[in-house]
């Protein structure tokens, strides 16, 4: 199977003023940027130093990128591995130069930044975006005229409706029988359904009893009488003589001899507590017999032990120990980056990147609740003015969670530096998952 062809990169332009990031954009392959006053260049930039209002920052040329800058820009740029400053750049013989301009060719892996007065421009090659795809054509699908009707439709529509008017002239030709020659109901049927009901008997109030009425002595000889209804004493005890643990429920247990007494002392029969708790489905009780079964993870519903351990209950048997879930270490490790210094010691930096870059694990952590699978690297550049953070953004995120990337950014933006440091600073940060 042929491997799919690559895409050639674009370039991306990022414009920075004061700390913040204005405008950003993706280039054409091979179409030139130019900045300055002019309405007609790509980035319109006033009140600029630049030796025209339409001055070509990239230039392309042969499926290639020329950075073209003068004397006095400032910046660096990224070149196999390395970060180069501009007045570094200017010294190498191999980059060409007409006049105070100098242009340097450009790889797809390159990137850096450009100072034109107080404006930065960044820049780097990604992937393009995928074209978009094309919209269809509108069409209208709503019914013509004539031409366009369906036969068969019309058809049914015919049938069914010729149908509805042949029912209706029905409907109304059919005569409905009077009701003079309706059939009567049979005078037995009809003297069942008229026939009151007996009287109630009389009730003596003094005496609290139904007096009925006065029966022969033979018809009350003949009948049966039906069996007492039980008191509500007799039916509790019924009840309680079926389930051992129903009487150990209703029995205070204060008298000598009650039923508690009898199924839970210690000198009682251990066949009266198995009983009791038999009537409870899958119970067992513990004695000096199975005990130990029990203790050692007897399966089956479940166990009561008289003490000491309590082995499996409703469970498959065994210690009842689960199997350790695997453990996760998170680790945050930071690279040697780069601080391009104005005024101070650049080793001033490290020592403070290396002093608070542990406080970016909280973003990890807090991220990884949305994105469990996230880790890469996240390379962070800030301007720092007199020991303070004046600005920062994200230069790469091999991550792709920009809200991760966010938080880092906002995290740096609170770092205090030296006093004395003044400068640019580009830095990389690894953030790692280990399972332990």
């Amino acid at each position: 199977m042929a491997a799919p062809a690559q895409t050639a990169k674009v370039l991306r332009i990022g414009i920075i003023v004061d700390g913040k990031i204005v405008q950003e954009r993706l280039i054409k392959a091979g179409e030139n940027v130019t900045v300055g006053d002019s309405p007609k260049n790509t980035f319109v930039l006033p009140k600029l130093t630049l030796p025209r209002q339409d001055y070509p920052l990239f230039v392309g040329k042969a499926g290639k990128y020329y950075l073209q800058f003068t004397d006095t820009m400032k910046g660096k740029v990224g070149a196999g591995g390395a970060v180069t400053g501009l007045d570094k750049v200017r010294a190498d013989p191999s980059v060409e130069r007409e006049g105070g301009l100098y242009r340097m060719m450009l790889n797809e892996a390159d990137r850096g930044k450009v100072g034109i007065d107080n404006v930065t421009v960044l820049f780097q090659f990604v992937s393009a975006p995928p074209t978009a795809a094309m919209r269809p054509p509108r069409m209208d699908f709503r019914p013509r005229l004539v031409e366009e009707d369906d036969a068969l439709l019309f058809g049914f529509m015919l049938l069914f409706g010729s149908m509805a008017c042949i029912f209706m002239i029905w409907a109304r030709l059919t005569t409905i029988e009077d009701e003079e020659n309706q059939p009567v109901l049979d005078e037995k049927w009809t003297k069942l359904i008229v026939q009151p009901p007996p009287p109630p008997a009389e009730v003596v109030a003094d005496v609290g009893e139904t007096k009925a009425e006065e029966q022969p002595k033979e018809q009350k000889a003949t009948e049966n009488p039906g069996p007492k209804a039980k008191s509500a004493d007799q039916a509790k005890a019924d009840v309680l003589k079926k389930s051992a643990v129903l009487q150990f429920l209703v029995t205070r247990g204060d008298s000598a001899g009650g039923t508690a007494q009898d199924l839970w002392s210690d000198q009682g029969d251990a066949s009266k507590i198995a009983g009791a708790l038999g009537d409870v489905n899958g119970t067992v009780a513990a004695d000096a017999s199975n005990v130990g079964q029990l203790r050692g993870g007897q399966g089956g519903p479940g166990g009561v032990a008289d003490g000491g351990e309590i082995g499996s209950i409703g469970g498959d048997g065994g210690t009842g120990k689960g199997a350790d879930a695997p453990k996760v270490t998170l680790s945050v490790e930071t690279e040697d980056g780069s601080a391009d210094a104005d005024q101070g010691d650049p080793a001033m930096v490290k020592k403070t990147v290396q002093k608070y870059y542990g406080q970016l694990k909280y973003c990890y952590e807090n991220e990884l609740k949305s994105n469990p699978n996230l880790s890469g690297r996240v390379e962070i550049e800030w301007q720092v003015n007199a020991g303070r953070v004046t600005s920062a953004s994200g230069f790469t995120n091999t991550t792709g969670d920009n809200a991760f990337a966010t938080c880092i950014v906002n995290k740096i933006k609170h770092w205090q530096f030296p006093a004395e440091f003044t400068g640019d600073v580009t830095w990389p940060f690894v953030f790692k998952q280990k399972q332990g």
